[in-house]
């Protein structure tokens, strides 16, 4: 017997679609970005669940038929990722026409660690990586969720696909005629395909007439743990941490190394030379937009380096980082080093 409250539990974690949406339909689906289909597609909201690794490529169609019966078909295809520790990985691509050649241009892809419950977002184009902390989800009320009395759920049985047993539902909601404008009624329907197993849909078919018909199915499915790579950030990627209290990007020491151009050496403390004292004192700095050091924090060093350490940073310029053509702040580690037979090298 078809379940309501299951019906409801699956709304979270489906594969959505993004299509041009009605204000009703943005409220009832507020994860649905009102974006344009011809545009870019948005496609897998993945639960962060452990212990249930895989990687799969989703395949996505909008077909789009003209008022005078010409169909336009453009597609595009994804790759997505759970590893055993539950992070996430999901891109977003633009459509390509059949006549294109390759797959569509990544717009950016998502990494979702639940264990720290960050989000991580990279935009391959500007080779940024943005960084959200995210709060603590909230418990779930208990209530049922209120039923449209509009909205029609039928229960489509059970189905396999890539090996998995998948359980079909189908709701359907139908616009009266003259609501929206229209003169006669529009009938708008969801089916999903829900595995058990993955804990989310394999398979989404949005139909709505005033828009077309989105499908979006997973195909070359792998049980195995992912590449470790696609849940970091990569090497080269300018990090913006939106929590940082300096809204400051955040770059590699090599980077901040090559873009030094004016260093002044610590004077190496005579009490800690006497003494054989030496070794690293290291910094995180915050990089103004001028390039002069706007503040420091010490990680960690020797109590009779640190002072000396500081004094010379403070005295250090760097080259203006740029970012989409503006000058930015940026955080950078640094290192000072401190050899008891020599003065700094």
């Amino acid at each position: 017997m078809f379940c309501q409250n299951y019906f409801h539990a699956l709304w979270a974690p489906l594969l959505l679609i993004a299509p041009i949406v009605s204000a009703q339909d943005a409220t009832e689906r507020p994860n649905v970005p009102s974006v344009g289909i011809s545009e870019w597609i948005s496609i897998v909201s993945i639960p962060a669940i452990p212990n249930t690794p895989f990687s799969a490529t989703t395949m996505m169609d909008n077909i789009q038929t003209l008022p005078d019966g010409t169909t336009v078909t453009t597609k595009t295809m994804t790759t997505i990722a759970r590893d055993s520790k539950g992070r996430t990985h999901n891109e977003n691509r633009f459509y390509l026409r059949p006549s294109d050649q390759g797959e569509g241009r990544i717009r950016d892809i998502t990494i979702f660690d639940p264990s720290t419950r960050t989000r991580t977002t990279l935009t391959p184009a500007t080779q940024q990586a943005t960084v959200v902390s995210l709060a603590a989800s909230r418990p779930q009320a208990s209530e049922t969720p209120a039923v449209r009395p509009d909205v029609q759920r039928d229960d489509l049985g059970f189905s396999s696909i890539e090996g998995l047993s998948v359980h079909g539902f189908r709701r359907s909601r139908t616009i009266p005629e003259g609501e929206d404008g229209n003169d006669r009624a529009i009938t708008i329907t969801d089916e999903y395909w829900y595995s058990d197993e993955l804990h989310m849909n394999l398979s989404v078919k949005h139909t709505d007439p005033r828009h077309g018909t989105q499908l979006v199915s997973l195909t070359q499915l792998k049980r195995e743990e992912p590449d470790p790579k696609m849940f970091e950030i990569p090497a080269g990627y300018a990090v913006q941490n939106d929590n940082d209290p300096h809204g400051a990007v955040r770059i590699g020491a090599a980077v901040a190394e090559a873009n030094l151009i004016e260093r002044v050496d610590p004077e190496y403390p005579a009490l800690a030379q006497a003494a054989r004292i030496q070794g690293s004192v290291e910094f995180n700095v915050v990089i103004g937009e001028d390039g002069s050091i706007k503040s420091l924090q010490l990680l960690r060093g020797h109590p009779l380096l640190v002072n000396a350490a500081k004094k010379a940073i403070l005295q250090w310029k760097y080259r203006p980082t740029i970012l989409n053509g503006n000058a930015v702040s940026v955080t950078a580690p640094v290192t000072v080093n401190f050899r008891a037979a020599a003065q700094n090298q």
